[in-house]
């Protein structure tokens, strides 16, 4: 498995606007990862609008 051992469901860290997507957020190989980032999207941006 790719990145941290504690995975974060909100992609949050302690800078604020950067959000952790991808294999480091939990979702492996390609297709994880661009799920990961739609999932980001979707959370941070997306449902702000």
């Amino acid at each position: 498995v790719y990145g941290t051992p504690s995975k974060i469901k909100t992609g949050g860290t302690h800078l604020d606007n950067l959000f952790i997507c991808g294999t480091d957020q939990g979702f492996l190989g390609i297709v994880g990862a661009m799920l990961s980032g739609i999932s980001m999207a979707n959370l941070h941006i997306l449902q702000k609008a």
